[in-house]
């Protein structure tokens, strides 16, 4: 059924935030007799690419979710997230990965260069932490097709693609992950579902453009300017 991946540095996040918002697609599984969710839970300080590598050769199940350990899903309608997405995945056969937020606009940066953010970019999240707003943008379909790019919080896929070592560090690693998908022939979509993201704001270096990282990630996929 569903193996989810997660990259932590200590557990305290997955354990009080993103495991106990699991429980209701567990509790979906357990009442239908079906397999229990895998949690693969890795860890290093090297690079995500690398982290995530480690957890799909780990997964077991052919659909597999990529989640932030500070990512609380919110499950409470009556289909479970993971089902939703499942039965996306098998009406749409060259779609290989489904985000909850993303953007149609190719830009380098899946948000910061978009040139209007209520045309482009689909999605909404509940940002908590220190930031705590409300993020909205086109959140009206239930799916939407044919996104460029999608945020990394929580990526879904049934394929068994590998992450990009060469993007080293936690930033990037979507922005790499969803050329790839292109390059390999699948499409990209976006579920409304309106999750949580405990997140505290701080700098992300590898997102600025002087940088060496998003220098090569930029010659890697011809986006130089």
């Amino acid at each position: 059924m569903y193996s989810v991946i997660v990259s932590i540095l200590d557990p305290t996040k997955l354990e009080s935030v993103l495991l106990p918002s699991l429980n209701r697609v567990r509790q979906y599984l357990y009442d239908k007799k079906l397999p229990d969710i895998q949690i693969v839970v890795v860890s290093g300080t090297e690079a995500l690419t690398k982290n995530y590598n480690v957890g799909l050769k780990q997964s077991i199940y052919p659909l597999k979710f990529f989640i932030h350990d500070d990512v609380d899903i919110t499950d409470t309608g009556e289909i479970p997230l993971f089902v939703r997405i499942e039965s996306l995945f098998n009406s749409f056969p060259k779609l290989g990965l489904i985000g909850l937020v993303g953007s149609t606009y190719p830009s380098k940066r899946w948000w910061q260069e978009c040139p209007d953010v209520n045309k482009y970019i689909h999605g909404h999240v509940l940002m908590g932490g220190d930031v705590n707003q409300y993020w909205r943008w086109n959140a009206d379909k239930e799916f939407y097709h044919d996104m460029y790019m999608i945020d990394g919080i929580f990526m879904a896929t049934p394929l068994n693609i590998e992450f990009s070592e060469d993007i080293i560090g936690f930033h990037l690693y979507e922005h790499d992950y969803c050329h790839l998908m292109r390059k390999n022939g699948y499409s990209i979509g976006v579920i409304t579902h309106l999750a949580r993201h405990h997140w505290w704001s701080k700098p992300t270096p590898s997102y600025f453009p002087d940088t060496e990282e998003f220098k090569y990630y930029q010659k890697k996929w011809g986006l130089v300017e």
